[in-house]
């Protein structure tokens, strides 16, 4: 219904903003991430889903298309409303979530508010093929790169941590290779040969 708002920023709290358009305000929930980036008194544009309930509507925005996409994706999974999606995007950046899903580090997840070890079990395997498919394009931003080959940079780590490498240091090496055109084999190989001379 409502794609996008463009505005004035009248208030500004973590979880919420105000913005003043046409001479109406209006509440945004969202998340820190977003909330952070704008000032008030400036004019800015956020991307918008309705949340239509029987005993409320809910204006949700985000000041990126692609956090919107995360957060609506991170709402299809079962028992993740939009103020869990909105606290978990407000505990990890919508790139590194994105990231992290990817992967499968269902542990990594866990550090996002309100998502406990099951629940970031489910929003792992509910969404994995989605975000490889949706998102693996993310543009790198802040520090954070997607992965260049999903499906294989997943199966190598899988493959050098039951050799009994650590997870945090096989994807540390792992994002170092560009995996485009390579198998499995490929990436572990140099992936091993990286370990060998750090």
């Amino acid at each position: 219904m409502y794609e996008y708002f463009r505005g004035v920023v009248a208030v500004l709290h973590p979880d919420r903003v105000i913005l003043e358009v046409g001479n109406i305000g209006y509440s945004i929930s969202t998340s820190a991430t977003s909330a952070m980036a704008c000032k008030v008194g400036e004019t800015v544009t956020f991307f918008t889903s309705l949340i239509v309930r029987e005993d409320s509507m809910t204006l949700v925005g985000f000041s990126t298309e692609d956090e919107l996409k995360v957060f609506r994706l991170l709402t299809t999974v079962t028992g993740i409303g939009a103020k869990v999606a909105i606290a978990a995007l407000s505990g990890i950046h919508y790139l590194e979530l994105t990231r992290m899903i990817i992967l499968g580090d269902a542990d990594g997840l866990t550090k996002a508010p309100g998502v406990g070890k099951k629940t970031a079990q489910r929003i792992v395997l509910e969404l994995r093929d989605k975000f490889s498919k949706t998102l693996s394009a993310l543009p790198e931003a802040d520090g954070f790169s997607m992965p260049k080959n999903v499906g294989v940079v997943s199966d190598a780590i899988e493959a050098m941590m039951a050799l009994g490498y650590r997870k945090s240091d096989v994807e540390k090496i792992i994002s170092r290779i560009d995996s485009r055109d390579l198998t499995v084999e490929d990436v572990i190989r140099q992936a091993l040969g990286l370990m060998a001379i750090l």
